[in-house]
């Protein structure tokens, strides 16, 4: 599937979107302007959701004097509920328990009211030192936070542009972000992903006017690029992180399960976090056991598993991407090298052209909060022009998906191989095998 047979921009448009394109990665190049933004659009975010008295307390965890961040909830601890009983008798009074039912209940939340992310840090530690396996509940967000710097921009492609392929279901794809935006669109897009709870993206959940929220979209972009490829895949959303980009590691852990129960052969994640100390995330490597466990019992192959490396240019674990069990996926410019701004390491499977790629978006306005120099007005119909991680794994995800509807009986590797057959050897270089599918815009 070259990449030319998904450019339908003439010339002029290219070189107009360049220009946009340039914008994109200037910010994301920029990592001081990139942390700054990152620390204000988290101010921003914690006093909307102390003004709503949201009952989800954001706690920061500082990690290097660049100013780099995790965020996570605070008072959550995340155990396995075999160490449970252990965990509980070492962090004492003022902790809630609460099985996770999502996780068969294997996994247990302890919850501490007031506590701040400081002790919910100690207590962990403790409990690690106790060869105990505990994570805070760390947010899982979009971009820096939500989609942010490098965040989407008007494109030249307009409505009736690109004319989507007849659909005709082959394969079932689940994608774990935002939902789908709820009003259908005229252009025929996205038509037959079902609208329904816990599939919608509420677009303007937080801000306290008709601005788009801060990662409004994203998951409508993201089954754009799905189905760009892959137009006979039956795509459907799971709205696991919230329109701000906040979405716990929990939430998505239940997700993740609920779409592979559901039926689905191929899941995409556009999402992921660093941790502390390169651990894994105890709630999504429960996940992914419940997964394999369940095809085991079935006598079926798990779904593939795909997921974004991230924006940060280092080489830290993104979970969930950096699991064994999950196709990890960096990002490569539109000649296919490496993008600078994207992370890498040995534990990246594949990359594919993340600058720059064009997908179905959401009407609306842009908060200043996202994009203080030139907030973009989104008009009915419309397309965006998209950078990151999150829009290379959604390419993956579609090829993976346009070979299992023609060979719906092969392997995760085989699939993957037929996928990067003519794929660049990168892995030297942390990228692991680049493919470029989708054309992005050259620079």
């Amino acid at each position: 599937m070259p990449a030319t047979d998904f450019e339908r921009r003439q010339p002029g448009q290219r070189a107009a979107d360049k220009e946009r394109l340039k914008t994109q990665l200037d910010r994301l190049k920029n990592q001081k302007r990139a942390h700054q933004f990152q620390s204000d659009l988290f101010r921003t975010i914690d006093k909307r959701q102390k003004r709503r008295r949201a009952p989800v307390a954001l706690g920061r965890i500082d990690r290097s004097p660049q100013g780099d961040f995790l965020v996570a909830l605070s008072g959550d601890i995340v155990v396995r509920s075999a160490d449970a009983q252990a965990a509980a008798d070492l962090l004492g009074r003022g902790y809630v328990q609460l099985k996770v039912r999502e996780l068969d209940g294997k996994v247990t939340k302890f919850t501490k009211a007031g506590a701040d992310i400081d002790e919910t840090r100690l207590s962990v530690a403790a409990l690690r030192d106790a060869n105990i396996q505990a994570t805070v509940n760390y947010v899982l967000p979009l971009g820096y936070i939500a989609k942010g710097e490098g965040g989407f921009e008007n494109t030249t492609v307009s409505q009736g542009q690109f004319v989507p392929d007849p659909a005709g279901p082959c394969v079932a794809v689940a994608v774990i972000d935002t939902g789908v935006a709820a009003k259908l669109r005229n252009d025929g897009w996205l038509r037959s992903v079902p609208r329904g709870l816990g599939s919608v993206d509420p677009l303007y959940q937080d801000p306290p006017d008709d601005l788009l929220d801060f990662a409004a979209g994203h998951g409508t972009f993201v089954a754009g690029v799905i189905q760009q490829i892959a137009p006979r895949a039956e795509i459907q959303t799971f709205a696991a992180v919230g329109s701000n980009g906040i979405g716990s590691e929990l939430s998505v852990a239940g997700a993740l399960v609920r779409a592979a129960r559901g039926g689905a052969q191929v899941i995409n994640m556009s999402l992921g976090s660093e941790t502390e100390k390169e651990e894994q995330p105890v709630g999504l490597a429960v996940a992914l056991e419940i997964i394999d466990a369940d095809a085991r019992a079935a006598g079926t192959r798990p779904p593939i598993i795909v997921a974004a490396a991230g924006n940060a240019a280092t080489s830290k674990k993104t979970w969930p991407a950096a699991f064994d069990a999950v196709v990890g996926v960096a990002s490569l410019a539109a000649d296919g090298t490496p993008s600078a701004w994207s992370n890498s390491g040995d534990w990246v499977d594949c990359s594919a052209v993340g600058e720059g790629i064009v997908s179905p978006y959401v009407e609306g306005r842009e908060d200043e909060a996202v994009d203080k120099d030139d907030p973009d007005v989104f008009e009915v119909d419309a397309w965006a022009l998209g950078t990151g991680t999150s829009f290379a794994a959604p390419q993956i995800t579609g090829a993976l998906a346009a070979v299992l509807c023609d060979e719906p009986d092969l392997s995760k590797d085989e699939a993957l191989g037929r996928v990067l057959a003519q794929a660049q050897d990168l892995s030297a270089q942390g990228f692991g095998r680049g493919v470029v599918i989708l054309p992005g815009t050259p620079t």
